[in-house]
């Protein structure tokens, strides 16, 4: 008797399984097919606006669309009075890692790879002092931070590793790149 219900729940569950997992196919074919369909009228868009005056229409169009997206970024670019502001983010990312961050040194520099009439760099030279989890932590945000910057050189040693919980001494020097002034 009950081997006659567990056949029947096992069809009706292999029924819905199917029904289900056909389904899902023909949404992402319908789907992809919609999405190639506006690829595909959206390129022929671009392809017959010929004209300047067309292009530019479609440009302002665009920055408007995506003026947030732009302000975001640009938010991202430094300039000469954003250097200290700068410098307290990377402290305050140093004490939100563990480690106590002092800036030693910043200077005027050269970013390589851009162009030079509107862009140049500055250096920083970071000391850190914290346990080696905090201190290494303290290096890999500094890889990530939402500038454009390298790392130019980097050394994390003990200060004193006769004692327990001893602690470490990072050196960190930072290339960043920012806006040269209008």
């Amino acid at each position: 008797m009950f081997e006659h219900f567990q056949t029947k729940l096992k069809i009706v569950v292999n029924a819905v399984l199917l029904i289900l997992g056909i389904g899902a196919y023909l949404g992402l074919w319908i789907g992809t097919g919609s999405l190639l369909e506006k690829t595909i009228a959206t390129r022929a868009v671009v392809l017959q606006s010929d004209t300047s005056e067309e292009k530019t229409r479609a440009v302002r169009k665009l920055v408007t669309e995506r003026g947030s997206d732009i302000a975001k970024v640009e938010g991202y670019v430094l300039n000469d009075s954003d250097i200290v502001s700068f410098i307290e983010y990377i402290e305050d990312l140093g004490r939100e890692a563990g480690v106590q961050v002092s800036t030693d040194r910043v200077s005027a520099g050269i970013f390589s790879g851009v162009n030079a009439e509107k862009w140049s760099g500055f250096s920083l030279m970071l000391e850190t002092e914290g346990s080696w989890e905090a201190t290494y932590r303290f290096s890999m945000l500094l890889e990530r931070i939402p500038y454009r910057s390298e790392v130019l050189q980097a050394s994390i040693e003990v200060v004193d590793a006769e004692k327990d919980g001893h602690s470490w001494q990072g050196s960190f020097s930072l290339n960043v790149l920012k806006q040269k002034k209008k």
